[in-house]
């Protein structure tokens, strides 16, 4: 596999940079051919990882936009990312593979094979030893990432798994599938813990509070929907959305909910009033996917359009 490096404006285009007011986009970076169906901010907010419908993994400098490298190794497109500290990034994609990449070394790390269908989503524990994948095939993987074997195969979902997280303590992951349903399966045991509903379609994307007592979904019914992971309750519904939402993601300090989907729109939510802040505009299609950066001052997209885009987070 090749992992090649190079420098902007060589390598890669960046549509825009310039400095905004808060809640204003910042960036455009554009170098994809295709959607861009996945983004992710490194550990230390570095790096900007964005994978799409090219098959490619492309990363990017945070502070400049500039792009810095390129990762090669799917064949297929590349639907799901996430970052563990350390440089270390895994990738899922349409062939069926999930990849593990030291991004600080510049080094492929291999695959983990064992879905029957495309996977469609992937998250690292916190600590980096633990891996969850979803795919196509209806099963939730839950992989140990020194020794890339498969801890557990969860087969309770009904429908293709959409999305996956796993709590910040490691303990409890989270998945969402075609069948409507958010399951909690328990990391120590391997059983599964509970069964959430009240999406009315597919769920597309779940993302954990970062105190872990609070999970999001969202849903093709264009609802967000905030659960009590230890009461197993729904706490609430928001709706501002026009059709399906698929990113979701709580900033770092859990007062904020970034959510975007098929109308293009990132909106932001107040957790403590469960109301929309603000809604921004800037790609010309559906937002596939939405990650905070660590420090909270930044939240980044990807889109149909094929650009991924950074924004300044809103203030009150």
């Amino acid at each position: 596999m090749l992992l090649a490096l190079g420098v902007a404006g060589l390598l890669g285009a960046v549509g825009a940079w310039w400095w905004r007011p808060s809640g204003q986009q910042r960036a455009t970076l554009t170098g994809h051919a295709g959607p861009v169906w996945a983004v992710a901010f490194s550990a230390d907010g570095a790096l900007v990882a964005t994978g799409g419908e090219d098959g490619r993994v492309l990363l990017w400098d945070a502070a400049s936009a500039r792009r810095q490298g390129e990762l090669l190794g799917h064949e297929g497109s590349v639907h799901a990312l996430a970052f563990a500290p350390l440089g270390l990034l895994a990738s899922g994609g349409e062939d069926r593979s999930v990849r593990l990449w030291d991004v600080t070394g510049q080094r492929d790390q291999g695959a983990l094979g064992g879905h029957r269908d495309g996977v469609t989503c992937v998250a690292l524990s916190a600590d980096g030893k633990t891996l969850a994948s979803g795919s196509r095939d209806r099963i939730v993987r839950l992989w140990r990432v020194d020794n890339k074997e498969t801890k557990y195969n969860w087969s309770g979902h009904k429908g293709k798994v959409w999305c996956v997280a796993i709590a910040p303590d490691g303990r409890t992951v989270a998945s969402g599938s075609e069948d409507t349903t958010v399951r909690l399966w328990q990391v120590a045991s391997g059983r599964g813990e509970a069964v959430l509903r009240g999406h009315k379609s597919r769920v597309c994307g779940i993302a954990f509070a970062p105190d872990g007592r609070m999970l999001a979904s969202a849903g093709r019914d264009g609802t967000v929907r905030l659960w009590d992971v230890a009461r197993r309750k729904e706490l609430a519904t928001l709706h501002g959305h026009r059709g399906r939402v698929v990113g979701i993601a709580f900033s770092p300090d859990g007062q904020l909910l970034a959510t975007g989907g098929e109308d293009g729109l990132l909106r932001f939510w107040d957790l403590a009033s469960r109301q929309k802040r603000s809604s921004l505009k800037g790609h010309q299609a559906g937002i596939t996917s939405v990650a905070f950066a660590p420090d909270g001052r930044t939240v980044a997209t990807g889109s149909e359009d094929g650009t991924a885009r950074l924004w300044d987070v809103p203030e009150e």
